[in-house]
Order: C-alpha cells, then structure tokens, then sequence
C-alpha cells in the first residue's frame, strides 16, 4: 500500500511529465513505469486527474504508454471508452488508432452510439476513390474494421433471443395440427356476434400446430377481472381510449365451454 503523501507526490510527477513539452523517451518510460505501479491503488479522483493530463499533453508516445496500462483498470473505472473517445479523434494518427484498439478490450455497453458516430467522423469526411473504390488510410482502416465490429456487436443475439423463446414455450402447450370446429350451431340473441358474422354457423377448419398458455383464464376468471375494475375505477384502458368503454368480451360461452373442439381423425 502506498501512503497518500507518496501516492499524491507521484500523481503530481505523472502530471508534470504530461505537460512537458519536450519529454524524453526515457521520461515517457519512467512515467509509463510509475503510473503502472500506482494505478491499482489511485482513487478516481487521482486517475481523473492523470488521464485529464494526458488528453492535454502534446507528447503523442506519452499517451501511447499511458493507454496501454488502462486495460487493467476496466473492471474498476467505467468511464475509461469515455476517455478513450476524447482520443480517438486526436489529431495525431497512433494515439488515435492506439485508442481504437485498446477501447475494443472494453465493456463498451452504453457508448456504442457515441463510438459509432465518432468512427462515421473519420471514415465518412474525405474519401478519395480510385475506380470507384474508396482508399482509407490506416487511421480510416482501424475506424472502419471497428465500426463492423460494432454494428455485430449491437446486433440481437439470435442465441439468447432462442433461449427466451424456449423459456416462454415452458409455459406453454402445443397443440397439434388438425381439423377443428369453429363458431356455433345456433343463432345467438347477442348484436355484437351477428354483426361480426364469424360464430355462425359453426364450419370445420383445418390449423398448423401452434402453442397455448398452459394455464387460459376462464370466462369466469375475466368476468370477476372485469368487475373488479369496474369497482376500482377504469384504469386499465390505453390512455386514448374511452374511459366509458367496456370490455366485457362479446361471447355467449360458459365457463365450461371449449372455444375450439378436436375433431378425431
């Protein structure tokens, strides 16, 4: 453990070095080694001010050295991609391509967008096309393999979006495919389902398999959700409908009543 006395003593040294414009390469070095051994016991307030320094510095080597130690820190520091982002459109070449390559070695989850429109600023200005081929330099090339690996990043995750599915189908039944009866065999005094004409008369179908809620609510089960909301106030509705309108289901069934019978083969 390093004693606050030595640990500021070292932040202020780090600083001092960034904002020395005529660094050597064995100051860079002795920096790099410092902040290596200092790192993991700085507070973010120390670290603020060390990476604030670094993004002020004119010392493109410097920020090299200091971005390749942040890695370590990414399950500490959450806003290093938003750091790394102030240098990805530094003006000097390396530390800009450095900074693409170490914010890959991020969690970079709710910078994606920023990240994104950073890139499209570097490979969407200039482009200088040669038989109608685009040519990148290698700050452009290090943009445009990052932004493919974003846009595969952001897209859904085909295997979890099967393992959601089969986590809902748990609590489902399939029903097999078959011919079925549909609607009644009598006319219903009810305005709604003759105005609609789809009950009657009652026809043979044919359906593919499908899934359904192993648990359905019965008529009854919606009469008593019904009336309970009606008791406690209408407060179930989209907000654009109707307060007044009701959502009493338009069927003659029972509780007991199949809405759908099997016919045998």
């Amino acid at each position: 453990m390093i004693k606050e006395k030595a640990r500021r003593d070292l932040v202020h040294q780090i600083c001092l070095g960034c904002m020395n414009t005529d660094v050597s390469s064995e100051e860079i070095l002795e920096i790099q080694n410092i902040f290596n051994n200092i790192s993991s016991f700085l507070t973010e307030e120390e670290l603020d001010e060390i990476l604030s320094g670094v993004i002020e510095s004119d010392n493109a080597q410097l920020k090299i050295k200091i971005m390749e130690q942040l890695p370590q820190l990414k399950s500490t520091i959450e806003w290093l991609p938003q750091f790394l982002l102030l240098l990805i459109h530094d003006p000097d070449e390396s530390v800009s391509i450095t900074a693409m390559n170490i914010i890959q070695q991020l969690d970079i989850r709710g910078f994606e967008d920023s990240l994104l429109l950073e890139i499209e600023k570097i490979i969407g200005g200039r482009k200088n096309l040669i038989e109608n081929a685009p040519i990148y330099n290698k700050r452009e090339l290090t943009a445009l393999l990052l932004g493919e690996k974003l846009y595969c990043f952001k897209k859904p995750n085909s295997r979890a979006i099967t393992e959601e599915v089969e986590i809902g189908l748990s609590n489902m039944i399939l029903i097999p495919e078959g011919k079925f009866i549909k609607g009644i065999t009598e006319i219903v005094k009810n305005p709604i389902i003759n105005t609609l004409e789809i009950a009657y008369p009652s026809n043979e179908m044919f359906l593919k398999e499908y899934y359904m809620d192993k648990y359905p609510v019965t008529n009854k089960e919606y009469d008593q959700f019904c009336e309970a909301i009606e008791e406690n106030g209408h407060v179930w509705c989209h907000p654009d409908e109707d307060c007044n309108k009701s959502h009493r289901r338009a069927t003659f069934y029972n509780e007991k009543a199949d809405l759908i019978i099997q016919l045998p083969e």
